[in-house]
C-alpha cells in the first residue's frame, strides 16, 4: 500500500524545483526557531518585518538569492549572536 503511494507521488517530486532562495529562507526559519520566535505563522511575519527593516526594504519572500545571502549574513552575525549573549 505504501510502495503504491509513493509510487504515485514519484511524478510530481521528480518534476519539483523549489524558488531560488529556498535554502537560505530555511536556514532563517530555523535560527528563528531555535530562538523561540514562536509558531511558524509568527516565525514568517516576524521575518517579513525584520527584512522589511534592513537594507532592500522588501518582503522576505521578495529578495532574490543574492540579497538573502547578505540577509542570512545580517541574521547570524547580528541578530542571533545578540540573542545568544542575552541569554547568560
Amino acid at each position: 500500500m505504501m510502495k503504491q503511494l509513493i509510487d504515485l507521488n514519484e511524478p510530481y517530486r521528480r518534476n519539483y524545483v523549489p524558488k531560488p532562495g529556498d535554502k537560505q529562507r530555511k536556514k532563517m526559519i530555523a535560527l528563528a526557531r531555535l530562538m523561540n520566535y514562536g509558531d511558524m505563522k509568527t516565525i514568517y511575519a516576524r521575518l517579513d518585518n525584520w527584512a522589511r527593516d534592513q537594507k532592500f526594504k522588501k518582503g522576505w519572500m521578495a529578495h532574490n538569492p543574492a540579497e538573502l545571502d547578505l540577509l542570512v549574513a545580517i541574521f547570524e552575525q547580528k541578530v542571533y549572536t545578540h540573542y545568544l549573549t542575552t541569554l547568560n
